[in-house]
């Protein structure tokens, strides 16, 4: 339980770096997108904290701002699919009939096709941009959730407490906000950090094609993709984000995992 205990306490600790640096850095560092071509390629050091990149540019200061774009698409599009997995999943666990198949067979179809290509082909016809990549991948990522919740639901709705609130006459609605989702709430913890951290990888991944920030606005893939053509005398530009990238995704499962062990862990 320390080491676990270790581990979130770093997880939280990136985290809140990240979101400190990331809106921090717009009012007190550098300009991102500030060119100096005398500065090009500068390796990591006192002037240049991160090195610079291929036209001069402060590569911390591009660093946090596209930590910057990555959180609110995370935060939005994990809200987002979350919503939306929870309301389907409820209403498919609770109805069952004739609207748990219909769910069930939206769950199989986007299960069928991986969602990075349903995420290509939508941002292929929307365009990169903040609004169309949070509208793609909050439609896209409710799967997972939906399917989870789905299976819950079945579970409580047979449930001592339920049946006798369904028994006293209650409606449906205040048994699923009052008795059901309070009993979720695990797994929801669980699934937001799991959820965030998959939405962190495509649009890392979305980015690296040039489907997310609209140019010239940095994001990590986009960063990571831009620093291929040197990394050899500038390695820097493609390790940086890709750690920056990894870091995200482990703290967020970590740091969810550690919430629902420590939950289970007072229920005891």
């Amino acid at each position: 339980m320390r080491r676990y205990s270790a581990q979130a306490v770093l997880a939280l600790l990136w985290l809140l770096i990240l979101t400190l640096g990331a809106f921090a850095s717009s009012s007190f560092g550098p300009d991102p997108l500030a060119i100096d071509l005398g500065n090009r390629l500068v390796a990591p050091g006192a002037a240049y904290l991160l090195g610079a990149d291929e036209l001069g540019r402060s590569f911390a200061a591009r660093f946090w701002r596209a930590g910057q774009f990555t959180l609110l698409v995370t935060v939005a599009s994990t809200a987002l699919s979350l919503f939306i997995g929870l309301i389907l999943g409820l209403i498919a666990g609770w109805y069952g009939g004739w609207v748990d198949r219909i769910v069930h067979g939206l769950i199989a179809l986007f299960w069928s096709v991986p969602l990075a290509v349903f995420a290509v082909l939508a941002l292929t016809v929307l365009g990169p941009g903040l609004g169309p990549l949070i509208f793609v991948i909050g439609c896209i990522n409710w799967v997972g959730s939906a399917r989870i919740v789905r299976t819950a639901t079945m579970e409580l709705r047979q449930a001592a407490f339920v049946r006798a609130a369904r028994a006293l006459g209650l409606p449906a609605w205040r048994v699923l906000l009052v008795h059901v989702l309070p009993n979720l709430a695990r797994t929801v913890t669980v699934l937001t950090g799991f959820g965030a951290a998959e939405i962190i990888a495509l649009e890392s991944g979305l980015a690296y094609l040039g489907l997310s920030a609209r140019p010239p606005s940095p994001t990590w893939g986009g960063m990571m993709a831009d620093g291929i053509p040197y990394l050899g005398p500038a390695w820097w530009l493609s390790l940086i984000p890709a750690i920056g990238v990894i870091l995200t995704i482990w703290a967020l499962r970590t740091l969810a995992l550690s919430i629902s062990k420590w939950a289970t862990h007072g229920e005891r």
